[in-house]
């Protein structure tokens, strides 16, 4: 029951981090202001349009109609012999059955609904029906190049509640690979594995350095030892040599 509970909390994290993941792209593409100041319009060729808009018009097909890409799913996993869900898809609806355990059913009205409500509210928005009216900001002055969600106050959701507070003169990195990741001039997050990686290199630098700073001191005596210690080895290891081949 916990692996079960663990595997549901992050299969929904995935689901949750994809969510925002596109939430991010569509906003940075589709919201705000535009970023440049010179006429975008026309600038992009039709066959650059082309490509997009058949790879949206096609997710938007497998979307309302998905028994088209079932059967070849089906196929595939009949040939490797995988225990799957048994799914029925029709024009109508799309259906999941695992054994006698779970079973569920879905209509393609709402997902039709979902996704042409969009197309119909984009169309009467190009038409010219939509009134346009000024932003409210609470009285500051609008700024349209900063007064928009931008990727990092999206992603903020997710970073906020670990990161730290970054005092002037930190975030240099503390070893080979940098202990924080910068995400504003005051705020950061600890990178763990960094962290780690930094601390292992730094103990392996201080043991080295030690190991050096007493085998190599500088002391005459201390190296006539060495070459007298490596004689001895040489002769034991020649006599037990002679000693096995008798």
């Amino acid at each position: 029951m916990v692996a079960l509970l663990f595997g549901v909390v992050t299969l929904a994290t995935s689901f949750a981090l994809t969510a925002l993941a596109f939430v991010k792209i569509a906003g940075e593409s589709l919201l705000g202001a535009p970023r440049s100041t010179g006429d975008l319009r026309g600038g992009v060729p039709w066959s650059m349009r082309s490509v997009l808009v058949l790879l949206a018009g096609m997710c938007l097909l497998l979307g309302l109609q998905p028994w088209l890409l079932v059967p070849w799913l089906s196929a595939a996993t009949a040939a490797v012999q995988l225990d799957v869900p048994v799914l029925n898809a029709t024009p109508g609806g799309l259906a999941v059955q695992l054994e006698h355990l779970y079973g569920a059913a879905l209509k393609v009205w709402p997902l039709a609904v979902v996704g042409v409500a969009p197309l119909l509210l984009t169309l009467w928005v190009r038409a010219g029906a939509a009134v346009g009216r000024p932003v409210w900001v609470g009285g500051e002055p609008f700024e349209p190049a900063s007064m928009q969600y931008t990727g990092g106050a999206v992603s903020s959701l997710v970073w906020e509640p670990v990161a730290v507070a970054v005092e002037a003169g930190q975030g240099r990195p503390d070893g080979p690979l940098p202990a924080s990741f910068p995400l504003s001039d005051r705020r950061a997050v600890v990178e763990q594995a960094s962290r780690f990686y930094n601390g292992l290199v730094t103990w392996v630098a201080r043991r080295s350095q030690w190991a050096g700073e007493r085998l190599q001191n500088g002391d005459i005596r201390s190296y006539l030892l060495y070459i007298f210690g490596v004689v001895m080895v040489v002769l034991v290891l020649l006599v037990a040599a002679t000693l096995v081949g008798q």
